[in-house]
């Protein structure tokens, strides 16, 4: 994804952080969760619940968005999301930063 995204620094990555099933399994999502333990305080920053939905792009940097092929959908129905790259069945999705107004309304920015 870094390579793709042409990232410099670590991006906040939204799932369900709560789940135990992550620990069970060997996966990227088991590894950020591990490694959440060894910085605390980053992973406060970086490993976002999925409760709060888009609300984290609200005056921030682009957000990234990895989804399965078949769950990217609603993604694509964005007006602000672009398809960056497609590879064994996970798209990589750039959506566009948003300013937040002060009635809680989220407008493209």
């Amino acid at each position: 994804m870094p390579y793709h995204a042409r990232l410099s620094a670590p991006v906040r990555v939204v799932g369900d952080w709560h789940d135990p099933a992550i620990l069970r399994h060997d996966s990227w999502r088991h590894e950020l969760a591990d490694a959440a333990a060894f910085a605390p305080t980053l992973a406060s920053t970086l490993l976002v619940d999925a409760d709060q939905g888009l609300a984290v792009r609200c005056g921030a940097p682009p957000l990234w968005v990895l989804a399965k092929e078949d769950a990217s959908r609603p993604i694509a129905a964005l007006a602000d999301a672009t398809r960056i790259v497609t590879s064994n069945e996970v798209t990589l999705w750039r959506l566009g930063p948003r300013d937040c107004d002060r009635s809680g309304g989220v407008a493209p920015r």
